[in-house]
């Protein structure tokens, strides 16, 4: 080769290279590394060999990407479990130890409610007993003053048991009977001894001890 034909070769080369290199200004975009590669190949007289791809070889490739995309969505999976396990189990426990502890308030609160109300009703009993003890006792002093004929003490005994147990037919009667007495002896509460009489001969009308208390006010 002569000295003329190398000296043009080793320009062509320098030039080319220039081309290779990404040229910036400020009013031109920059140089792709395909678009000075075309160039290149021009200047060079050759050609761009783009390969085919084959059906067999896309789909390969498409499986490929898909089996990395479960690959990559099963590890972000499996990092998510790793995080959420631990605070979904303390998350668990606290509300497990919350409603524990709830049930074990109403569990109290339920034995709470059931002693208040035996004790209650034993209070009730108590209170019960001891009404019916003084209405037994005022009902024998209240005897003992128709014993002695006095009967308007008879009648405040006989009034105090009716306080205790207004609807008891035995306070009452003697009430009543009280009252025959003492209309029958001083003809005193005659009209209130027949009305209370009355009343009871409603409720009780063939108790005998009633129609002849009847008959007395009516003398």
């Amino acid at each position: 080769m002569s000295g003329a034909g190398h000296l043009q070769s080793m320009r062509a080369i320098l030039r080319n290279n220039r081309l290779l290199l990404r040229k910036t200004g400020l009013f031109k975009k920059d140089r792709s590394f395909l678009s000075s590669r075309k160039e290149y190949l021009k200047a060079a007289k050759g050609e761009i060999d783009f390969k085919t791809i084959s059906k067999s070889e896309l789909r390969s490739l498409r499986e490929k990407v898909v089996r990395n995309r479960k690959s990559e969505n099963l590890r972000v999976w499996l990092i998510t479990l790793v995080i959420m396990i631990p605070i979904l189990s303390y998350t668990g426990y606290i509300s497990y130890e919350s409603w524990k502890k709830d049930q074990e308030i109403y569990a109290q609160q339920r034995e709470s409610k059931k002693i208040k109300k035996i004790l209650l009703d034993q209070k009730l009993s108590e209170k019960h007993n001891v009404k019916l003890n003084e209405y037994f006792l005022v009902i024998s002093e209240g005897d003992e003053w128709i014993e002695k004929k006095n009967w308007n003490n008879a009648i405040y005994k006989y009034k105090k048991a009716l306080k205790l147990f207004p609807n008891e037919f035995e306070a009452n009667y003697r009430l009543a009977l009280a009252y025959g007495y003492h209309c029958q002896n001083e003809n005193i509460d005659c009209a209130v001894g027949k009305k209370l009489t009355n009343r009871l001969l409603k409720y009780f009308p063939e108790d005998p001890n009633l129609i002849k208390l009847e008959h007395t006010f009516e003398k």
